[in-house]
C-alpha cells in the first residue's frame, strides 16, 4: 500500500498543472496565450511637401496573439495630427485601421509627430506610431518682404525678388501685378523652369515719405499659383540732433532756455511738421539756423524733479518722430 501511495502523489500533480491554462494562469504576462498588437509599418515618412498640405494616412493594425485585443485609448502627440481609430476590440487574428490627418499650416522644417495606442497587450502595452517629413515650400522666395527704410530722397529705389523650386518641381512665372502703377516689375529667368528672379523699380522718384504695395507673383506651380511679397520704401534723411539729450546737473525751480540745433547729414533744408514741447509751460520758437538747419529755443523751462524723464518730440517731415529726452541730476 505504501508504494502505491507514492505512484497517486506525481500523478495527480501532473494532472493539476495540465488543467491550470484553463483556469487562466496562461493570461499572465510573459505566455503565450494573451493579445499581441503589430504594425507592420509604425512609421510613415511623407517626403518634402508644402505648408499647405494635409497629410492624410491610415495604419493598420492587426492581433496576432490568441486573445482578444482591447484598445484604450489612441491619442497624438500634439492638437495639429487627428487619429481615429475603426474598432477597438480587435479578435485573434483581426486588424483595426488608424486614420490619421496631419495639417502643417504655419510650419516647416523636419517634422515628426507621434499616435500613442494603448491595448491590453501585456508586451506591448503602448505602440507608437509614427508621421515623420519635411516641410518645404513649394517655391522658395527670398527676401518674402521688401522693406527699405532708408531710401534717399530723389531716387527711384529698387529690389529683386529670387525665386526657386523648393520642391524639385518644374514652373515658370506667368504674370506679375501690383497694386500701384508706380511700381514696375521685370522678370527673368535664372534656370529654365526652375528659378527666376524679378526686379522692381519705381517709375518716378521717392522724394520724401513711405511708399506701400503689395507685388503678386503668379505661377503655372500646381501647389504655389500665387505669391504676394509687400513692398516698403520709405525716404528718410539722416536728422542730426544736437545736443541728443538736455541734461540738468541738479534740479532748480528757476526757469530757464535752452536749445535744439537740426540739420540733415545730406546738407538739405531741415522741414519739420511740428514741435511738441515737455510742458504746456514751456515757450517753443523755432528759427533758422546756418546754411538750411535749424534751432528750436526752449524758454521758461524749468528743469525741477517733474520734468525729469520728459521729452522735447520733434516731427520730421523726413525722418518721422525724433525725441529729445530731459534728464535732471
Amino acid at each position: 500500500m505504501h508504494a502505491i501511495r507514492t505512484l497517486l502523489l506525481p500523478l495527480s500533480m501532473a494532472v493539476l498543472l495540465a488543467a491550470a491554462p484553463a483556469r487562466g494562469l496562461a493570461q499572465q504576462p510573459g505566455t503565450t496565450n494573451a493579445p499581441r498588437i503589430v504594425c507592420d509599418e509604425p512609421v510613415f515618412d511623407y517626403g518634402t511637401v508644402d505648408a499647405s498640405t494635409v497629410v492624410e494616412h491610415t495604419f493598420t493594425i492587426r492581433n496576432e496573439g490568441t486573445l482578444t485585443l482591447e484598445i484604450s485609448r489612441v491619442h497624438a502627440s500634439c492638437g495639429c495630427t487627428v487619429a481615429n481609430i475603426s474598432s477597438q476590440s480587435i479578435p485573434p487574428g483581426g486588424e483595426s485601421q488608424i486614420s490619421s490627418r496631419l495639417s502643417l499650416q504655419g510650419r516647416s522644417g523636419p517634422q515628426q509627430k507621434t499616435i500613442v495606442i494603448d491595448s491590453n497587450d501585456p508586451q506591448t502595452r503602448q505602440l507608437v506610431l509614427t508621421l515623420r517629413g519635411v516641410v518645404g515650400s513649394a517655391i522658395n522666395v527670398q527676401p518674402p518682404q521688401i522693406t527699405q527704410p532708408r531710401v534717399v530722397p530723389g531716387s527711384r529705389p529698387t529690389a529683386s525678388v529670387f525665386l526657386s523650386s523648393g520642391d524639385g518641381g518644374e514652373y515658370s512665372i506667368t504674370a506679375v501685378e501690383s497694386t500701384s502703377e508706380q511700381l514696375q516689375a521685370h522678370v527673368h529667368t535664372v534656370e529654365d523652369r526652375k528659378a527666376y528672379r524679378v526686379d522692381l523699380a519705381l517709375n518716378d522718384p521717392l522724394e520724401g515719405g513711405a511708399f506701400h504695395a503689395r507685388v503678386v507673383i503668379r505661377t503655372d506651380h500646381p501647389k504655389r499659383d500665387a505669391i504676394e511679397v509687400p513692398v516698403t520704401f520709405i525716404a528718410a534723411r539722416e536728422v542730426i540732433v544736437a545736443p541728443r539729450e538736455i541734461v540738468f546737473d541738479q534740479p532748480a525751480d528757476a526757469p530757464v532756455s535752452r536749445f535744439v540745433l537740426l540739420r540733415n547729414a545730406d546738407g538739405a533744408p531741415v522741414e519739420i511738421d511740428g514741435v511738441e514741447p515737455p510742458d504746456p509751460s514751456v515757450h517753443v520758437v523755432t528759427q533758422p539756423f546756418g546754411a538750411n538747419g535749424l534751432r528750436i529755443q526752449l524758454s521758461n523751462l524749468v528743469p525741477n524733479r517733474e520734468m525729469n524723464g520728459r521729452v522735447l518730440r520733434i516731427h520730421s517731415r523726413a525722418s518721422g518722430v525724433i525725441d529729445v529726452p530731459i534728464r535732471v541730476n
